[in-house]
C-alpha cells in the first residue's frame, strides 16, 4: 500500500518552495519593478520592461522565464513577440498560502 501522506506533504513542500521562490524573486528591486510596471501598465513586451525598468537583459529575460514558468505572468503572442501580464489569480493563490504559513 501506497503512503499517500507522503505523497501529499511533497506535493505541498513543492507549492511551498514555488511559492517562497517566487516571493523572493518579487520581493527584489527587480521583480518589484517590473510587476509594478504590469500592474500598472496591464501588459507588456520585454522590449519595454528592459526600456522602463532599465534591468540588464539577462537578468530580466531570467525574471520573466521564472515567472511564467511558475505562472505568476502569462504571455500573449502580439504583433511584435509576446506580451506579458500579471496573473492575478495565481497572485491571490500565492498570497493565501503564504497566510497558512503565518
Amino acid at each position: 500500500m501506497m503512503n499517500t501522506w507522503n505523497f501529499i506533504d511533497n506535493i505541498f513542500t513543492n507549492k511551498v518552495d514555488r511559492a517562497i521562490a517566487v516571493l523572493e524573486a518579487l520581493s527584489g528591486d527587480s521583480g518589484s519593478q517590473v510587476m509594478d510596471f504590469l500592474l500598472e501598465h496591464g501588459n507588456a513586451s520585454e522590449l519595454d520592461l528592459l526600456v522602463q525598468t532599465r534591468l540588464e537583459a539577462t537578468a530580466l529575460e531570467n525574471l520573466l522565464g521564472m515567472l511564467h514558468e511558475y505562472g505568476v505572468l502569462l504571455s500573449e503572442h502580439s504583433n511584435g513577440g509576446v506580451a506579458y501580464r500579471v496573473n492575478r489569480a495565481k497572485i491571490g493563490r500565492i498570497r493565501q498560502l503564504v497566510a497558512q504559513l503565518n
